[in-house]
C-alpha cells in the first residue's frame, strides 16, 4: 500500500532531532541538508548518529554539524519531534540488544524519511519512495522543491546519491539520473568525488587489499561470493575500527562486484557479540530479492533487491547456512 507523503510535518514543528543510521554518503549528506534547510525556516535542527563519522568522509562539507553519541540518551524532551534518515528500521539507530528496554518518548511523533524497500512502517509520519536511489534524492525532489541550494549542499546530496547506487551500479532509475544531472548544474566536481570515493588509497590499503582477496570465499551452490572479516583478520591485519569500512569499499569497488560470474556478494564481518552482513547483487544476473530476507532467520535490517544489510547472532557457519537456504528461497525464475 502506498503511503502517503506527511511533508506538513515539517512546517508544523520547529524543533527537530535529526537520527541517522550508520553514517555513510546518504545519511550524512541527507541530514546535513535538512538541517539547513530547516534552520534557514526558523527552525531548530540537531543532528545525532550512534556512531563517528568514518575519517574517509572528512572532505564533505560541515560533517562537524552530526554529533556522535548514545541515542538512548538523548533529552528528547528538548524537541518536539524525531527524524530519522535513512533508517529502514529502528534497529539501525540504537543497539537494541544492549538497551533492550528503550523506547522513544511515546508523546513525540517520529517521521522517517527514507527509500528503503523493507521500511516495515514503524514512524507515525513518514515521507517515503522506495523507488528512490536514496533518502538524498527523496530529499530533493520532495522537499527542496522551491529551495535555493548552496554548492556545497549540492555536493552532500550529489555523493548521497552516487554513493548509495555504487557510482550508479544499483537502484538507478531515469529520476535518479536527472536529479544527479540537475546537481551537477552546481559547482559538483564528479571526477574528484568518484576518485576520492573508489581511487584513492596508498601502499597500506594495497597490501590490506591483497590479503582480502586471498581471504574471499566462493560459494557454488548457490553461487555467491563472500568475504569474512573477523576480529581475529583485522588484529593480524592492523585494520583499526574506523579504517574497516574504507578497505571495505576499496575491495568491494574494486574488486568483489567485478566477479561477473557470480551474481551475489557478501562480506560479513565480527562486531563484539554480532555479525553485520552486506550483501550486493548484480544488477544483470542477480535474481534474488534481498529485501525479502528481512524478518526470516535473526536477520535485522533490510534494504532493496540488490542492495541490503542485516545483522545476525549466529556464528559464520550458520550465517552462510541460512544465506544459502534464503537465496534458493527467495530466487526468482524471470527477472
Amino acid at each position: 500500500m502506498q503511503r502517503k507523503s506527511d511533508i506538513n510535518i515539517l512546517e508544523k514543528y520547529n524543533k527537530f532531532v535529526i537520527l541517522i543510521s550508520s553514517p555513510d554518503g546518504d545519511s550524512i549528506g541527507s541530514s546535513i541538508v535538512l538541517k539547513q534547510y530547516l534552520e534557514d525556516q526558523g527552525k531548530i535542527a540537531d543532528i545525532y548518529a550512534g556512531s563517528k563519522i568514518n575519517k574517509r568522509y572528512s572532505f564533505l562539507p560541515n560533517t562537524d554539524q552530526i554529533k556522535a553519541t548514545d541515542t538512548t540518551k538523548i533529552n528528547y524532551f528538548e524537541y518536539e519531534i524525531i527524524i530519522t534518515i535513512d533508517a529502514g528500521n529502528l534497529s539501525q539507530l540504537y543497539n537494541m540488544d544492549k538497551y533492550p528496554n528503550f523506547r522513544f518518548p511515546e508523546n513525540m511523533g517520529m517521521l522517517s524519511i527514507d527509500h528503503h524497500e523493507s521500511n516495515p512502517g514503524y514512524a507515525r509520519y513518514n515521507i517515503y519512495d522506495k523507488e528512490a536511489s536514496s533518502t538524498a534524492e527523496i530529499i530533493y525532489t520532495q522537499i527542496l522543491k522551491e529551495y535555493q541550494l548552496t554548492d556545497s549542499q549540492a555536493q552532500l546530496l550529489f555523493f548521497g546519491i552516487v554513493s548509495d547506487t555504487g557510482f550508479f551500479r544499483w537502484a538507478t532509475t531515469s529520476k535518479t539520473l536527472k536529479v544527479a544531472s540537475e546537481l551537477t548544474k552546481y559547482n559538483v566536481e564528479y571526477d574528484k568525488l568518484s576518485s576520492i570515493y573508489t581511487s584513492d588509497i596508498n601502499q597500506k590499503d594495497a597490501d590490506v587489499f591483497q590479503e582480502l582477496i586471498k581471504r574471499t570465499k566462493y560459494h557454488k551452490r548457490p553461487k555467491f561470493v563472500y568475504l569474512y572479516v573477523s576480529k581475529r583478520i583485522m588484529e593480524k591485519l592492523k585494520i583499526r575500527e574506523d579504517e574497516l569500512q574504507n578497505y571495505i569499499n576499496i575491495y568491494r569497488s574494486h574488486f568483489q562486484i567485478s566477479l561477473s560470474d557470480y551474481p551475489i556478494y557478501l562480506i560479513i564481518t565480527e562486531k563484539r557479540d554480532f555479525y553485520i552482513i552486506s550483501m550486493r547483487g548484480n544488477p544483470y544476473t542477480n535474481n534474488v530479492n534481498f529485501a525479502k530476507f528481512a524478518g526470516h532467520s535473526d536477520f535485522e535490517g533490510g534494504g532493496h533487491k540488490n542492495a541490503a544489510s542485516y545483522s545476525s547472532k549466529k556464528n559464520i557457519k550458520e550465517i552462510i547456512k541460512d544465506i544459502s537456504l534464503l537465496v534458493k528461497q527467495f530466487q526468482e525464475t524471470t527477472k
